[in-house]
């Protein structure tokens, strides 16, 4: 069993819906594995990559400082290639960054610590994911991005909940067409670059809609594709409560504490794991996933991995180490969303 897909990082809707990429799931982050022993139940922060209300992938289903002991500075060291932000975008995603972590405290607190560890590297984070937007080909610009910091506390939390950020964060059609390397959704006429949880880049798609098949493990704004179950259809994320019936976890209260068990297909209680001893505890259905985007192994009495740096070497192999968002784990390394590797 693959204790660390049962949450997902990218099953975390809010947040997926604003790391660069599409909604694509992680696939780590610990959460409640499945029960064949190859494949991992999805993990919490939504479901696979998210985008930046601001970066690439879907912003209305689709997506921090140093972190102690997971690695991934804040400013990290591979990729993200920043320095041609046009003027104001350092400080028009400061505050985009600020504004979500925010409104994840409001909205889904259980989040922030399962993906960040805290509200400094929630904010750093984001802050260095929200700068990639402003790319080749990128519909976005800094009075936009602000437009969408401004608008999210007021956004109601049954919707941020299931990573609905708004109509002032959409992403806007960008100016390559179909087909055409990209990193970040507002790339795309389309509005969707399609990018795999594991790709540097990827690769402007049609939209996606419910139940249509996911594009390179990823949906658009939206939808998601959940990891770790027998499916690779997008479906909307709904925040189910304890006893809820589910196959993933973006059909749980994720960002509340709550996740799947596809062991009974109910959502059941999740925790942050104490003293890094993480796990399914199976008398009282509960889940303790590591923090700050962590893998757990084994699924009963496991130890937490922490995520690595960014630049350091990572895996996708159940053992770890994985990446912290919105590093992702490239050829072996954890590597930040950088625009100049996805030039078309």
């Amino acid at each position: 069993m693959k204790s660390r897909r049962l949450i997902a990082l990218f099953s975390v809707a809010p947040f997926a819906a604003v790391i660069s990429g599409s909604a694509s799931c992680d696939s780590r982050s610990g959460g409640v594995p499945p029960a064949s022993g190859g494949s991992g139940g999805a993990r919490p922060v939504g479901s696979g990559g998210s985008n930046l209300p601001g970066s690439g992938g879907a912003s209305a289903g689709s997506g921090g400082s140093e972190l102690s002991g997971s690695g991934g500075g804040a400013a990290g060291g591979a990729g993200g290639a920043m320095g041609d932000e046009p003027p104001g975008a350092t400080a028009a995603c400061a505050s985009l960054a600020h504004a979500l972590c925010a409104r994840g405290q409001d909205c889904a607190p259980f989040a922030t610590g399962l993906v960040f560890g805290s509200l400094a590297t929630c904010e750093a984070r984001l802050q260095l994911d929200c700068l990639t937007r402003f790319t080749p080909g990128s519909s976005a610009t800094p009075a936009d991005t602000s437009s969408c910091a401004d608008s999210l506390a007021s956004q109601p939390c049954t919707a941020f909940a299931r990573g609905d950020l708004g109509t002032a964060c959409a992403p806007r059609p960008g100016s390559f067409l179909t087909g055409a390397t990209c990193l970040d959704d507002r790339q795309c006429d389309s509005a969707f670059c399609a990018r795999a949880p594991d790709a540097a880049c990827g690769v402007c798609a049609a939209p996606t809609a419910a139940g249509s098949p996911c594009v390179r493990g990823a949906c658009s704004a939206g939808t998601v594709c959940p990891k770790g179950t027998s499916t690779s259809t997008c479906i909307v994320p709904e925040p189910g409560p304890i006893g809820a019936a589910c196959t993933a976890s973006e059909q749980c209260d994720v960002g509340n504490g709550v996740g799947c068990n596809p062991l009974t297909g109910r959502c059941i209680r999740l925790a942050l794991a104490a003293s890094g001893t993480c796990g399914l505890d199976l008398a009282t259905s509960t889940y303790s996933a590591c923090g700050a985007s962590g893998n757990c192994s084994p699924l009963l009495a496991g130890k937490c991995v922490a995520a690595a740096p960014d630049g350091a070497a990572c895996s996708a192999a159940e053992a770890g180490p994985p990446c912290l968002p919105p590093a992702r784990c490239v050829s072996g390394r954890c590597s930040l969303p950088d625009p100049s590797v996805c030039a078309p």
